[in-house]
């Protein structure tokens, strides 16, 4: 699937996408290399709920919907894109605040 970009500035780029895998990353960096940040399929669930509002919450359990990996990625768009801010420290600060897992490395461009 293609990316989204979150924030751009320069040559800073903060985007988000689904992997081949099934993972969602989101990438963010620039000229001095990537920090890319993976949100395993097991962990959806988990952070559909954290971004839904209490009442969908609660509509989601009654219904038993889960939410799609499209639904999860177009709800994480809406709340992280930014003109102004990178949004990568709010997404790290967001996923420890709901205690999600998630994985990162960092890449450096050689």
């Amino acid at each position: 699937m293609k990316g989204t970009v979150l924030y751009r500035k320069g040559s800073h780029i903060t985007d988000i996408s689904i992997q081949s895998k099934g993972r969602i990353c989101i990438m963010s960096g620039g000229v001095g290399g990537e920090f890319v940040l993976y949100i395993p399929t097991a962990s959806e669930p988990a952070l559909f709920n954290a971004l839904c509002s209490t009442s969908e919450r609660v509509r989601n359990r009654l219904l038993g919907k889960k939410g799609s990996k499209q639904e999860i990625f177009d709800r994480m768009v809406a709340k992280f894109s930014s003109k102004e801010r990178d949004p990568e420290d709010a997404i790290r600060a967001f996923l420890a605040k709901h205690k999600i897992p998630y994985t990162s490395e960092y890449w450096p461009n050689r």
